[in-house]
């Protein structure tokens, strides 16, 4: 099965891995021959404590996962802006997975939006994806930033980061192409070599003999990229760590009250305007002090970037750069129109208190 948009292509197998993905004209970042979307289960069995440890020997329990008992099939939304592959997993005699498989015609990634009955005593489950790219390094988020670790175990240092922690993605790529790995909530991940794994699932008995057990819920996602992950694949959509906000805080959508003869829904509304990409407005709170309001923003890039800040909800009487307690320290110029300029160093967190008008 094939779905594609104007940013990405993917194909499906009658498994429900992906058997390629790419964007357009450029080449697949699925390695040949080893498709992507494979779950694995290891023996999860530590040696002293089962909810905090994982043992680099469960690596040596790797399992494939490959019996599809329903599906898959295609479907699509009555509006066509929408197609999905759906396919159930049986994972063991208690325990299965159900995914759709999300194309979205506006969506420069691929969504697995997957439920799980997780049953098991002592299994690690993870999802891998073998890719075609080849770095010495791959890159994971962090707070307000991101690291790069190493892809091999040249070292003892380097194997004992056969697990590694990150927030919302991680990515491996080569000059000219990549792929990054997002998530919603899973926070484990490795990559050796080529192979890209979000950890999934785990089944401790102690101290809590029921952890984990029952339904769960989460999603993953893929996004294939040219060049830096930073850059955007098309003018008209995101890069990797704006999507990997737009995955972890949809759009909701909230019906409002009706008001005869009113245009304010006439129009496009935002609360401000970013105009350097790297900069992301990471918090919006009412000041501590009660008076005013914080704009935390942070530069997401890891290099110098000025901006401009331009508020549409509302209007600035006073602006000044305070720290983390809310201590405000330097006045920020305003111009005529309300707007302002900020200057960030790499990864740097700037906090803004703002009087309103």
């Amino acid at each position: 099965m094939v779905m594609l948009n104007k940013f990405v292509e993917i194909a499906i197998d009658d498994r429900g891995r992906v058997v390629r993905l790419n964007l357009p004209d450029h080449c697949n970042v699925i390695a040949d021959g080893m498709p992507g979307n494979q779950f694995t289960m290891f023996d999860d069995v530590p040696l002293y404590w089962d909810a905090w440890d994982v043992m680099d020997y469960h690596l040596e329990t790797k399992r494939l996962l490959t019996n599809v008992t329903e599906g898959p099939t295609f479907g699509i939304s009555e509006n066509g802006l929408t197609a999905w592959v759906e396919f159930t997993l049986q994972i063991s005699e208690s325990s299965n997975l159900k995914q759709r498989i999300v194309l979205q015609a506006h969506c420069p990634y691929v969504q697995f939006d997957s439920s799980v009955i997780w049953m098991e005593k002592h299994k690690f489950m993870k999802v891998q994806f073998p890719l075609n790219v080849r770095s010495l390094e791959a890159t994971y988020e962090i707070q307000f930033g991101h690291l790069s670790r190493p892809t091999h175990r040249n070292t003892s240092w380097d194997s004992a980061r056969y697990e590694v922690p990150a927030q919302k993605w991680a990515d491996l790529s080569m000059y000219g192409s990549g792929m990054s790995l997002l998530n919603d909530c899973k926070y484990g991940y490795s990559c050796y070599k080529n192979i890209l794994v979000l950890s999934l699932l785990r089944s401790p008995k102690r101290p809590d003999p029921d952890a984990d057990i029952g339904g769960h819920k989460f999603s993953y996602a893929i996004m294939p990229h040219c060049g830096q992950f930073q850059r955007a694949v098309h003018p008209d959509t995101v890069n990797v760590i704006q999507a990997s906000y737009e995955l972890n805080c949809p759009i909701r959508v909230l019906k409002a009250p009706f008001v005869e003869n009113s245009t304010v829904w006439d129009r496009q509304f935002s609360l401000l305007n970013i105009e350097n990409p790297a900069v992301i407005l990471e918090a919006v709170k009412v000041s501590e002090s009660g008076d005013r309001l914080l704009l935390r923003f942070y530069e997401s890039f890891g290099g110098q970037a000025e901006t401009t800040i331009t508020p549409l909800a509302f209007g600035v009487k006073s602006c000044f750069t305070c720290n983390s307690l809310e201590i405000p320290d330097k006045p920020v110029p305003l111009n005529h129109s309300g707007t302002f300029q900020l200057q960030f160093g790499p990864f740097q967190i700037v906090s803004i208190l703002i009087e309103i008008i």
